[in-house]
């Protein structure tokens, strides 16, 4: 049985939406009847289920408080499903388990910040050894410094961890992301925007030896306007990973690609080079691919995929690959 709503408030300004369910559930009709002078269950549900030792009944709740003003908006979110709960039809709905989250987003003059918590934890009536929490926080800045320069600046930290007094199953893990995108946008010129990405990444189990690591990646990439039909990109990464600040590898990574419209767009064409290194070992790729839009609602496409990849470890896992697929498709 369940039952849904929503209210608002002021235009909408303000608005309350829910979802609650109740499940009742036995595996076996054969079962004996429960002693219902020892369970709490309230007498509107006697009169359509009969409680046996094979039976389980729990509800879920699900529920949003919304704050909506013309440059700030909230959010606040409780989501509760009892150890008890069964949903048929959602598998994937996990029970035992409650959820607390609140967002905030607000506009100051051209930069919007962004900032979101939520709380997570199990073990809602005390039935397991031990209860599992896990904490995330997020904040993000985007807006234009100027007519064609946009940043954007990133950073989530979780951290998880449980009660348990075995070193065993103790649990104690943390997440660091922080990162920064910027954008520029270049109008008049064959070149047409220019992009770089830096991430650092930490993640850190206290209860865990030899499992904390620093990865930092950074990113340029390159678009450019050939001609009105032609169009190229090209970009290059680099990522280095450090694991217990002694075992250190450096991953490079470097592509090209070349896109052309022809027929009024109706065929689209690209060829695409990349490359990557890693300890020794490199692999190079070809993709040549076209597609034609026979009509609105027919397109075919060709595909020819090339690598090379070579190993310099000892058991010498070089290899050659040559894919190539052709696709029609008819879209309803």
């Amino acid at each position: 049985m369940g039952m849904s709503g929503k209210a608002g408030m002021f235009h909408n300004v303000l608005s309350l939406n829910f979802e609650a369910s109740g499940s009742a559930y036995t595996k076996d009709l054969r079962a004996s009847e429960l002693d219902l002078s020892s369970y709490k269950i309230p007498g509107f549900v006697q009169g359509l289920y009969t409680p046996r030792l094979s039976s389980s009944f729990d509800y879920a709740l699900n529920s949003g408080l919304k704050l909506n003003l013309r440059n700030f908006n909230a959010k606040f979110g409780y989501q509760y499903v009892g150890p008890g709960y069964k949903s048929l039809g959602l598998t994937y709905l996990a029970n035992d388990q409650q959820k607390f989250t609140a967002m905030t987003s607000f506009r100051i003059s051209k930069f919007h910040f962004h900032f979101n918590w939520s709380k997570f934890n199990d073990n809602l009536i005390s039935q397991k050894q031990f209860t599992t929490v896990r904490n995330h926080y997020g904040a993000n800045l985007s807006g234009m410094l100027t007519n064609f320069w946009n940043i954007s600046l990133m950073t989530n930290v979780m951290n998880m961890e449980n009660n348990s007094n075995n070193d065993t199953t103790k649990v104690n893990f943390s997440n660091l992301v922080i990162s920064a995108n910027n954008s520029f946008i270049i109008k008049k010129s064959f070149l047409r925007g220019i992009m770089i990405n830096y991430t650092y990444q930490n993640n850190n189990s206290v209860m865990l030896e030899k499992t904390k690591s620093d990865i930092q990646s950074l990113n340029v990439g390159l678009r450019f306007a050939l001609s009105k039909n032609l169009n190229a990109n090209t970009s290059m990464g680099l990522i280095s990973s450090t694991l217990n600040d002694t075992t250190r590898h450096s991953t490079q990574m470097y592509s090209a690609s070349l896109q052309y419209r022809a027929l009024k767009n109706k065929l689209v064409s690209s060829v695409s080079f990349s490359a990557s290194s890693l300890q020794n070992n490199t692999s190079f790729r070809t993709s040549l691919t076209s597609g034609y839009s026979l009509t609105k609602r027919d397109r075919i496409s060709l595909r020819i995929s090339m690598m090379n990849y070579k190993s310099m470890s000892s058991e010498n896992n070089s290899f050659h690959e040559f894919i190539s697929s052709l696709n029609v498709s008819h879209r309803f």
